[in-house]
């Protein structure tokens, strides 16, 4: 359960308890920039940029990118919380856009090459990547460009706080 801190009360302000008698205490405090695991099932396939360029010979738009956690264990920056909706807000560990394959698909693959589609709309511009080279028998997988993730917490397989010291290096909180 998470409950944001205010300086007054629930109670003092709106006339309520704090916290519902059925909520289960975590234990974990968070503060901005701290240090997250998350286990989620949309989180499994997060790839980081390895390379970006031009193909000559298609004029596209190409971009090689590589699973950012083998262990399929999402590391991040704690942000915020968003109270309205019961979602934790993150960031990557070293704060970088990243791209996230379309929810409910499960690759083998480790690695991908992308191809970065432009739309323009009057003024605005949007990207679509997709993947370049998928097997004859089914569609490109679709991915989206992201800098942070917010998903339902109750969706997460484990959600840990962790400690990190001046040498980079990552331990659970005990």
């Amino acid at each position: 359960m998470f409950q944001p801190r205010y300086e007054a009360s629930y109670e003092k302000l709106f006339g309520v308890a704090a916290i519902p008698p059925e909520a289960v205490f975590t234990g974990i405090e968070l503060y901005g920039k701290e240090i997250v695991k998350i286990q989620h099932p949309n989180l499994a396939y997060c790839y980081k940029l390895d390379r970006r360029y031009f193909e000559k010979e298609t004029g596209q738009t190409l971009i090689d990118v590589i699973k950012a956690f083998p262990n399929d264990e999402f590391l991040g920056y704690w942000l915020y919380f968003e109270p309205s909706n019961n979602r934790p807000v993150v960031s990557l560990h070293d704060n970088s856009e990243f791209f996230l394959l379309e929810a409910n698909k499960t690759p083998d693959q480790k690695c991908f090459t992308l191809i970065e589609l432009e739309k323009k709309d009057g003024n605005k511009t949007t990207y679509e990547y997709l993947e370049k080279s998928p097997p004859l028998e089914r569609k490109p997988f679709k991915f989206s460009l992201e800098r942070e993730i917010k998903r339902q917490i109750g969706s997460a397989k484990t959600f840990e706080k962790l400690n990190v010291d001046v040498l980079g290096n990552l331990f659970n909180e005990n």
